[in-house]
């Protein structure tokens, strides 16, 4: 198929030992022709590399725990990938709920950002009481 090339460079189908996929998409254990060493975190690669290519797409910055999320899919040694495709959906899935991911350590100030926006109705609500007490207070005098 179009946009698929072979090791070698040529193109005329597939045969035992001849790699076969898409420059950029292909783990790199795999296009060293290390075919055999294929497992779950291969895939893993793909989707991740698939994900940048979708988020290169758009203008605007990717957030970090998302740009991780992609640098974890997509390392070099198989080992520090994903181990399955599951564990990179969950982790895709954290992002989406606004909670911490696996492949990204937030900072003290990030993990308040990120806990301000699940729970801002609840803080200006509670934030709204506390000037109107206040409020009411100091008119008092006491």
């Amino acid at each position: 198929p179009p946009g698929d090339c072979t090791h070698d460079g040529t193109s005329d189908g597939t045969r035992d030992g001849v790699v076969v996929g898409t420059p950029g998409f292909m783990a790199p254990e795999l296009a060293a022709g290390a075919a055999r060493e294929a497992d779950a975190r291969t895939d893993v690669y793909g989707l991740g590399a698939i994900l940048r290519e979708l988020l290169s797409a758009g203008d605007d910055s990717i957030p970090r725990p998302l740009a991780a999320i992609v640098a974890r899919a997509t390392a070099t040694p198989p080992g520090d990938r994903y181990p399955t495709a599951s564990a990179l959906a969950a982790d895709l899935r954290r992002w989406l709920d606004a909670e911490p991911v696996d492949a990204y350590h937030e900072n003290p100030l990030e993990r308040a950002a990120r806990f301000y926006a699940r729970n801002r109705p609840l803080i200006l609500l509670l934030l709204t009481y506390a000037i109107v007490r206040l409020t009411i207070l100091l008119w008092r005098g006491v």
